[in-house]
């Protein structure tokens, strides 16, 4: 459902590390949202969205 933020993250040049550093939640969490592997809070999905600079429904 949210491995659409990994399209957005690859195209802003960032690695699941430097982007997860930035909304500050591990990388490992990272790799789970990407891979819709987890829950995601919607503070987070905003967070994520701020600093990729998308709207948030195309992260969906």
């Amino acid at each position: 459902m949210f491995s659409h933020s990994s399209y957005y993250r690859k195209a802003a040049g960032l690695s699941q590390i430097q982007l997860a550093d930035k909304i500050d939640i591990s990388r490992t969490h990272m790799s789970r949202i990407e891979n819709s592997d987890c829950a995601v809070s919607l503070d987070v999905v905003f967070r994520i969205a701020r600093v990729l600079d998308v709207p948030v429904c195309k992260l969906f």
